[in-house]
């Protein structure tokens, strides 16, 4: 279940629907868990014992492993409630927190550094408090299952999919994909806290550059409506271009950017329209990385069309463009084909 939230195929109205089903999914699976679990009154040593456990968990990216104020800011869906790239949205995220009785110096720390009796009660908080600046609890809650080891810090499914999604693409110094299949696969051992830690922080540098690059398309006004269908591209050279250069970052920049752009935009139609995102990919071949993404007002994002649209425009301009992902709506183009390429596009879904 966790997969399809961290990369964003179940936002807006489709997570209700995602929540219901995840929910029969869910219990379904802790009956095993239970089956599987240590009982409390067995003889083991609790250092070695690994303890599987479901629970209501907090739709905030990796809290546990970081400040809550950063996870707020970095999680989509309190990010763009509170618009917390402006002045203003900073303000009224204070106000929330005051109004919690969270300090902002208690916030600000790491949450394992946090006072007891606050993190305790954070989710109780955050529910008594959320109706007010507009969240519900779509926005707040997910069921999870969370795995402790020994008195280690708990993990989180969530927590353990942004890490493996950022080590698995992080290609970095020549890094092969088997190289980080591997070191994804080394996170999956629950003795391997070095590389846990190592992937942790990763997934949070990944975050932060989902935010800042977000921040850049809104104050630049580079989010555009092409008539049928919004798209914002990456300007080549830009220094954390490296990091969306692959396809599930790319696919939760593309959520993240047109939930924001929803968030802030006055004309009522961007939650009808769907986005369509570029980024530079390897600038000596002069190709581009682009993926499509539908509505927030859909409520299945399952029906994406940009798949047969991609095909159809590139067949249609003889553009030089490759389809050899898991997904039909991800695709490598040649970035000098990138105007005629879209001028199809336009014509085919006016």
């Amino acid at each position: 279940m966790s997969p399809g939230l961290i990369t964003s195929k179940c936002d807006g109205t489709a997570v209700t629907c995602f929540h219901a089903e995840s929910q029969v999914s869910v219990m379904a699976l802790q009956s095993h868990v239970s089956r599987l679990n240590h009982k409390d009154n067995e003889d083991i040593i609790s250092i070695s014992c690994l303890k599987i456990q479901y629970d209501d968990e907090l739709q905030l990216s990796l809290y546990r492993h970081w400040s809550l104020f950063e996870s707020l800011c970095h999680s989509i869906n309190m990010a763009c409630k509170f618009k917390v790239w402006t002045l203003k949205g900073q303000k009224r995220l204070h106000e929330f927190l005051a109004e919690m009785g969270l300090p902002l110096t208690q916030c600000k720390q790491k949450f394992a550094s946090m006072d007891s009796s606050l993190k305790t009660n954070i989710r109780t908080m955050i529910q008594e408090n959320m109706n007010k600046y507009g969240l519900v609890d779509e926005d707040v809650i997910l069921p999870s299952f969370f795995a402790q080891y020994g008195f280690k810090n708990k993990l989180c499914a969530t927590d353990v999919t942004y890490v493996t999604a950022a080590i698995l693409e992080n290609m970095e110094k020549g890094a092969s994909a088997t190289d980080c299949f591997l070191k994804a696969s080394d996170v999956l051992s629950r003795s391997n806290t070095v590389a846990m830690e190592k992937g942790i922080e990763l997934a949070r540098r990944q975050l932060q550059a989902i935010i800042a690059q977000v921040q850049t398309f809104l104050d630049m006004h580079q989010v555009i409506s092409a008539g049928p269908f919004l798209y914002a591209f990456m300007q080549e050279g830009a220094s954390i271009v490296k990091i969306f250069a692959h396809p599930q970052c790319i696919m939760r920049l593309a959520r993240f950017t047109l939930e924001a752009h929803c968030s802030v935009s006055r004309n009522k139609k961007s939650r009808n329209l769907p986005l369509v995102l570029g980024v530079p990919l390897d600038g000596e071949q002069g190709t581009m990385l682009v993926t499509g993404i539908p509505p927030l007002s859909m409520d299945d994002e399952r029906k994406n069309f940009f798949g047969k649209a991609f095909e159809q425009a590139a067949a249609s301009t003889n553009c030089r463009t490759s389809h050899d992902f898991f997904d039909t709506y991800m695709m490598e183009m040649k970035s000098d084909d990138r105007s005629k390429f879209f001028d199809a596009l336009i014509s085919l879904l006016n």
